[in-house]
């Protein structure tokens, strides 16, 4: 098999599919033979068995080591991020400032702004984000 023409064949990436309820919001395709063995590498180096899957923190911060190298690889842009709301609620914020490149203080408040602006992509489940949707709700009933 040439590897070389594997590689090209196959995407190092996953476009982004929010409509499907199975999408967990990865963005490397561990199926291209490029992508896999950085994946193996990385599994090895943190010790984690072939025989256990990695947790979705784990997978994240892979994805976190292994876009840039990607990217300049294969000579494209990675799809922007996108993670569904239920696996937002799992991941740390920390790590999701890394995903979506937010930094500094305002960070939280620049995502919930993004919430009241009506962008679920972007918001992290927090007790401020449910805050921010319950008052727009309590304005909403109390203006009719």
């Amino acid at each position: 098999m040439n590897y070389e023409a594997s590689t090209e064949t196959l995407s190092p990436f996953i476009e982004p599919a929010p409509w499907k309820e199975f999408y967990y919001g990865f963005r490397v395709n561990i199926r291209n033979p490029y992508a896999n063995a950085l994946y193996e590498r990385y599994r090895k180096k943190k010790g984690i068995p072939r025989h256990y899957p990695m947790s979705d923190e784990e997978r994240f911060e892979f994805e976190l080591f292994v876009i840039p190298v990607l990217e300049k690889r294969f000579k494209t842009k990675a799809p922007k991020p996108y993670i569904p709301l239920k696996m937002r609620s799992k991941l740390p914020i920390d790590l999701l400032k890394q995903i979506y490149g937010v930094t500094g203080m305002g960070c939280v408040d620049a995502l919930l702004e993004k919430v009241k602006e009506g962008d679920r992509q972007f918001a992290p489940q927090t007790e401020a984000a449910d805050a921010a949707e319950n008052f727009e709700e309590i304005e909403k009933s109390t203006k009719k």
